[in-house]
């Protein structure tokens, strides 16, 4: 059978008179028979003259075209010289127009230098305006002020300042913010956001995560802590507590532990709960949590309560070992009995019972009587104490003030001064003022670099003549007895054990970190009882709230900022500047109700008023005058002494302009002189003249 491969073009079918397809038909319809290899050939010659036919005609036409192309440029003629100046015009329109879009652009650029001048005017003194407003609005109440925003989500540090407003008053507070539109969040917000924090008894695991943050911004030094714990007294009242559906009542005491830095400016309430005795499992634990979130208790402090005996006593620890070991790091921890509290013990024991000494004399209250008597009733007079210090009810004896009043350096003065040389007198100084150098070194708020020869500064700034003063009340507290007594006291014990861990803690403190000094305030409970003062001042008379109350309050004072004083007998009163770890985290609270102003002491003795160096510092009185007639002498030399205290302090104050007043004591020579007596360097004993 016969097979080809055949290519048919339209001028190969018109060779043979047919259309292509016609002849296609007739090539298939005769099944190739009389197709034979003469007629391929045939084709095959026909096809490639049919090609070169093709090709001829497109050169012909391509020739044509560029013929009449070339004719066509042939019968342009050239430009006129009218069509060059019209060009050259157009051209030259083209080019100013050019430059005055140039002249207008470069306009333009001047007017948005100016204006862009202008607006970063109008940004710089809208910056400074924010930044003046930052002052005292946050970003959230400058967008209200501007009508930036209707509502907005107010942040931590914003809600914190204002539950610090609203803590000082509800009332208050709302006449801020609907009198005077100070954009502040709404009692509802305030309350929504305060729910939110955890408070009940027992360990407050909230506050424990907010002192984990804050710490990683302490360093270790700073990360060393105390703790302290004491017991209030709450009312026996039933209370229901919707939020937890739980029961609170027929309570008589909260406890509450606080730690707080040993040399960072910190403290923070960490535990609370109701007729709970501190016990060594409680303690433990707590230590053990602090670790956990990188704080390290280093020293504990409380008062000498029978419940706090049986916790030393379970410690193991008394006046001959002062420390128990960190229950993670068997590490010293080093145990201290309240100062303050101490103070009040051995006034107490002092003025009810007598102490005799390691001699066998005996002192009482009796010179302090005699030096009352010498009072001259003059608004002159310098005798600071009267019948109110030494006839004291069972609450009195809680006043930590007139303790430190009655037994103060000036009144030991006063008694060598005015009462006489005897023997019982004579000894009654020495014992104030032995006690007097213990509670100056114990009980030290800032580092005062006084000129003056006081013990009154942070331990360790005059270590040997610390020591040596510690080592004398030491031997003091050993050898003498309450009068009926065979025993050593509990105050005497707290106050040997207290020594011993004050003196242990620093070495130890100084192998760790090289440091130069201890605020022994820190070793004290005062920042608990001021914590404890305005819980009790924040329910105005009410000042024993119930169990349910307490807690309230105490969430209060953990969310706000607690620099509210209330007056309190049962601690002295400084300016507290540490700050809760609560309110690190959350920022601090913008608000000082206190000033911290440093009471001059030599100054506050000059003027003869209750000042900082009566409340800090110990001494005692004692006298017994027989004679009548001694007593109007020393009645008339009071007053003489008054009048030179008042001369003495105007001649400091008016030094500058008249320098002739008075002569600072430093300069002065040794005499009998009542300023010369009463100061410790800083004094100004006035001139004759002026008296």
């Amino acid at each position: 059978m016969f097979s080809a491969s055949i290519h048919l073009s339209p001028s190969v079918a018109s060779h043979f008179h047919l259309h292509p397809c016609q002849f296609l038909h007739a090539v298939m319809a005769s099944n190739f028979s009389n197709f034979n290899s003469n007629t391929s050939a045939s084709i095959q010659k026909n096809l490639q003259k049919d090609s070169a036919n093709r090709k001829k005609i497109f050169n012909d036409l391509v020739d044509s075209r560029l013929l009449r192309c070339e004719e066509s440029i042939r019968s342009i003629s050239p430009l006129s010289e009218h069509d060059n100046t019209k060009i050259s015009s157009i051209s030259e329109n083209a080019e100013n127009a050019e430059d005055q879009e140039n002249l207008k652009c470069m306009e333009h650029q001047s007017q948005i230098d100016s204006l862009t001048k202008a607006l970063k005017d109008a940004q710089e003194e809208l910056s400074a305006m924010k930044k003046g407003m930052s002052k005292c609005l946050s970003t959230n109440q400058q967008d209200i002020i501007m009508d930036k925003k209707k509502k907005v989500t107010w942040t931590k540090d914003e809600l914190t300042q204002a539950f610090a407003l609203r803590y000082l008053g509800q009332n208050s507070y709302n006449y801020i913010r609907n009198v005077y539109k100070y954009p502040l969040p709404s009692i509802s917000c305030l309350n929504n956001w305060a729910s939110t924090f955890d408070i009940r008894p027992g360990v407050f695991h909230d506050v424990l995560k907010y002192m984990e943050i804050a710490g990683r911004n302490l360093s270790d030094q700073d990360r060393i802590a105390v703790v302290s714990f004491d017991e209030m007294s709450i009312s026996h009242f039933y209370d229901f507590d919707s939020k937890y559906d739980e029961v609170y009542g027929n309570h008589k005491s909260m406890q509450v532990v606080m730690v707080r830095g040993l040399f960072g400016s910190w403290k923070q309430i960490i535990f609370c709960d109701f007729d709970q005795k501190m016990t060594k499992e409680i303690l433990l634990d707590l230590i053990t949590r602090l670790h956990e979130i990188r704080f390290t208790v280093k020293a504990i402090v409380s008062d000498c309560g029978g419940g706090n005996q049986g916790l030393w006593k379970s410690l193991a620890v008394n006046h001959k070992k002062c420390y128990f070991s960190h229950p993670k790091t068997d590490r010293n921890i080093y145990v201290f009995a309240d100062a303050p509290h101490l103070l009040k013990l051995i006034r107490n024991w002092l003025l009810d019972t007598g102490i005799k000494l390691g001699n066998g004399q005996i002192i009482t209250k009796r010179p302090f009587e005699s030096l009352i008597n010498h009072n001259c009733g003059s608004d002159l007079s310098t005798i600071h104490i009267s019948d109110k210090h030494l006839n004291l009810t069972s609450v009195q004896k809680q006043n930590v003030q007139t303790a430190t009043e009655l037994l103060s350096r000036k009144t030991a003065i006063l008694l060598q001064r005015y009462v006489g040389d005897y023997q019982d007198c004579k000894a009654l100084q020495e014992f104030i003022l032995t006690v007097n150098n213990w509670f100056d070194i114990f009980n030290v708020y800032w580092f005062n670099a006084a000129k003056s020869c006081t013990l009154k500064v942070p331990y360790g700034v005059k270590i040997h003549e610390q020591d040596e003063a510690l080592s004398k009340m030491t031997t003091l507290i050993q050898e003498m007895r309450s009068v009926g007594k065979v025993k050593l006291q509990v105050y005497q014990k707290g106050i040997l054990m207290s020594i011993e861990s004050l003196r242990g803690l620093y070495e130890e403190m100084k192998t760790d970190f090289n440091i130069k000094y201890i605020l022994t305030h820190r070793l004290n409970q005062d920042a608990l009882e001021n914590t404890f003062s305005v819980l009790r001042g924040k329910g105005g008379l009410y000042d024993h709230p119930s169990p349910l109350n307490a807690i309230q309050r105490l969430k209060l004072i953990i969310l706000g900022k607690p620099d509210l004083r209330c007056r309190n007998t049962n601690f002295l009163h400084h300016p507290e500047t540490d700050k809760t770890l609560v309110e690190m985290v959350l920022k601090d609270v913008k608000i000082d109700l206190t000033t911290n102003e440093e009471n001059d002491d030599e100054d506050a003795l000059n003027v003869h008023r209750l000042s900082q160096d009566s409340l800090k510092t110990l001494s005692t009185s004692s006298h017994e005058d027989d004679h009548k007639k001694k007593n109007i002498f020393k009645k008339f030399q009071d007053e003489e002494d008054g009048q030179e205290n008042i001369a003495g302090y105007l001649a400091m104050k008016f030094k500058t302009k008249y320098p002739e007043l008075g002569t600072p004591n430093y300069a002065l020579t040794p005499s009998e002189s009542y300023t010369q007596h009463m100061s410790l360097g800083g004094l100004t004993k006035p001139e004759n003249p002026f008296l």
